[in-house]
């Protein structure tokens, strides 16, 4: 049961190629992922349909690109994703706001700039019959990475988009946040909620994320909250960290699905 409720997003293993990461998912029985563009540009959409044939492994989202400046990424290809999202029978792309890095004006410019941006993509989406789904990201992210930084910011921006739209609660990028389980509540009550990115965070202010249940969120109680309100989609497995990215793929794999355990069941 909970291996169903379970999505390992690639980049938790961002040393391996795709075909070396989908193999070693499926030999843990791993059936649900999330892909980057970085693993799918690469090789093209059939070679990857091909492996996940071969792997016995459903997309469950599509991400843009890690290891590159988003101030580089255009809004066509932004509409590509949600086309691969399509391609490989993903129910949903995420796609992040732009941050001010790149950005000719003020916060505020911005934030409306992307607002606008996004009422475009979700044409293509509904287009495509995709979810587009929006993240809120650390406020400390907000020039390099992203301007949408709150739970409460992403809800109000869902409101004006409308149908065909929802968030990605990322631990990583919300945990701080003093209303956030009140916002939680109000974006599940209004069926907002698309998926729960998991993972930890760690004591000595590094940026590097850690196994769940080695840092200091309390991340009993954040899936005890998402489960009262009804929640009963997928926690994805996020793990950005070259640390853990540089120990042996399998016990680092086996540590992961104990830690998913002791959290999910």
């Amino acid at each position: 049961m909970m291996m169903r409720r379970i999505s390992l997003n690639t980049i938790t293993n961002y040393y391996l190629d795709t075909e070396s990461v989908l193999k070693l998912y499926h030999n843990f029985g791993i059936t649900n992922v999330t892909l980057w563009r970085e693993n799918i540009d690469p090789i093209g959409v059939n070679n990857v349909k091909r492996l996940l044939n071969t792997y016995g492994i459903n997309v469950t989202g599509i991400c843009g690109w890690y290891n590159r400046p988003k101030s580089s990424i255009t809004f066509e290809e932004k509409r590509r994703s949600i086309e691969i999202a399509a391609e490989l029978n993903s129910p949903s792309v995420t796609i992040l706001a732009p941050g001010l890095d790149g950005f000719n004006g003020s916060l505020e410019d911005c934030r409306k700039f992307s607002l606008e941006q996004y009422f475009l993509l979700l044409d293509t989406a509904k287009e495509y019959k995709v979810k587009l789904v929006i993240e809120p990201v650390n406020p400390k992210l907000l020039y390099s990475v992203s301007c949408l930084n709150t739970l409460g910011q992403a809800i109000d921006w869902c409101e004006k988009l409308g149908p065909g739209v929802g968030i990605e609660l990322d631990v990583n990028n919300i945990w701080w946040d003093p209303e956030l389980y009140k916002n939680m509540e109000i974006a599940y009550n209004k069926n907002l909620i698309c998926g729960v990115q998991l993972s930890d965070i760690p004591n000595d202010g590094s940026p590097e994320r850690v196994i769940m249940g080695k840092g200091i969120f309390d991340l009993k109680s954040f899936v005890f909250a998402l489960n009262k309100f009804g929640y009963i989609g997928i926690f994805e497995i996020e793990l950005i960290s070259k640390t853990l990215w540089s120990r042996d793929s399998h016990k680092y794999m086996k540590e992961i699905l104990i830690s998913c355990s002791e959290l999910l069941t």
